[in-house]
This record gives C-alpha cells, structure tokens and sequence, in this order.
C-alpha cells in the first residue's frame, strides 16, 4: 500500500513550492499566453488591468507527476469515486500540510506552514452516483485544486481543468480526513488522472439516452454498455475508463463494506 500513498503526497508537497513574479512586464505577459493559454491569460490580463505593479503570479513548481498505470491503481489511491455535479466554486486559501502528530513542534513549522498555504479553487459538487467511498447521493461534498485568483495574487496551474456550474464530472477523490489527517475539501488523486466527463465519449445518440438516469442504471438495463468509455478531462491522460471499470469498482467498495 505504500508504494500507492508515498508517491501521491510527494506530488501533493510538490504543489506548494511556489515562486514568486512581482515584476511581470508585458512581454511577459505575452510569453504567459503562450505557454499557458487562454484562460490563465485571461484571468491573468484581468487581474493586471485591476491591480497594475501591484499583481503578484505564483506557480507551482513542476515536478515529474506520479501517473498510474492502471484504473485499479487509480481506484485504489482514491477514498471516493463518484459521479457528480458542480454546484458552486470559491478560491481560498488553503494549508496542504498533512497534520501529522508533532509537526507542529518542529523548529521550521512555520516556514513550513507558510510555504504550504497556497490558493485553491475548492468546487462544490452535488453526489449523483457513488462508486467508492461514504458520499450520499444528493449530498454535497467539496474538491479542492490548486490554483485560482484572489485579489491581486494569482496562482496558476496548468494541470488543472476548470469546470462550470452544472458540469458532470466523474472524479477520484483523496479525503485526507478518512485517512486520519485533517479535515477539509477533498483533493484529486491525480490532477491529470482524477477527473473524467460523466457523458459518454464513444456511445450512440439513442445509448445516451439509456444514460440519463446514471451509468448504474443504464448498466443494469444493458450490460453489453461495460465497453463504453469516458473521456478523460486531461488530453494527457493514458488511462481509458469505461462503465465497466465502475461497476467492477463499485463491486468490490460493496463488498469490502461488509
């Protein structure tokens, strides 16, 4: 087990080392839209025009990311999977630190602290299907992903996707308190990995159909549906997932229940 955990706390501590661009010129600017695209230059051009010499950007430094090389790998780093819809969204700030017993007596805890105080986008989602895990259906829970504005301090993230009210999303979620750490908005697996669209890439317009009522049901109605797939939010993502995959998923999260 792990050799699942280690890796993914790793890739979460390398988010927090962040460096600092108060100066940023207009050429930058232009380098930023390039590299970037074109939402974070958006958001980036905006907060300029408010904020002038006074806007500081932030990004995390980019580490090799830990990528599974299976959906059970990635099922098995994740305490929650589910089907779910965006309700709301904030940016907040957001301590990352695990809250390990004693830390907090270290000599360096508050440098630490500091450093791993970062902006988050924290979505709210409304629970339509779960897979793995305690969500109810209906019930809201929170993800949170690196990055977003507040004020005159942006935080950008190339590895995150973001999503707009009433998107449907699958997603593989870490909730750091079920595994006895602190409390807070649940964190993806995987910011390439962790997030697929809920409607189905390679299905038919009358199969759709059979999916409106969720991908249980439609995969109780059908079971040749299995073969059917999501497409991953990431274009950089290797891992196919398919009904198949969930439903093995939500088998065996049943059966561990009891």
């Amino acid at each position: 087990m792990k050799k699942h955990t280690i890796p993914a706390i790793i890739e979460s501590i390398a988010l927090i080392l962040l460096v600092a661009c108060n100066d940023t010129t207009q050429d930058e600017f232009s380098h930023i839209r390039e590299m970037y695209g074109d939402y974070w230059w958006s958001v980036i051009t905006e907060a300029s025009e408010q904020y002038g010499d006074d806007l500081i950007i932030e990004h995390p430094v980019q580490g090799d990311i830990w990528l599974r090389n299976s959906v059970e790998d990635l099922a098995f780093s994740a305490t929650h999977i589910v089907r779910a819809e965006v309700i709301d969204s904030r940016v907040e700030l957001i301590n990352t630190l695990l809250g390990e017993p004693g830390l907090e007596d270290m000599e360096f805890y508050e440098s630490l602290r500091e450093a791993a105080t970062v902006l988050h986008t924290v979505y709210s989602l409304r629970v339509l299907e779960s897979f793995q895990g305690n969500a109810e259906i209906g019930s809201t829970i929170e993800a949170m992903q690196s990055g977003g504005q507040s004020g005159n301090r942006v935080l950008v993230n190339l590895d995150t996707t973001q999503f707009a009210l009433g998107d449907e999303i699958i997603l593989f979620l870490r909730c750091f308190e079920t595994l006895g750490f602190n409390s807070g908005p649940m964190s993806l697996v995987s910011y390439i990995q962790g997030i697929y669209q809920a409607t189905p890439s390679n299905a038919s317009r009358g199969d759709l159909e059979a999916f409106e009522d969720g991908i249980t049901n439609a995969y109780n109605q059908n079971a040749d549906f299995a073969s059917i797939e999501f497409e991953s939010v990431n274009p950089t993502n290797n891992l196919t997932l398919t009904v198949g995959d969930l439903m093995r998923i939500a088998e065996q999260s049943s059966r561990s229940n009891y």
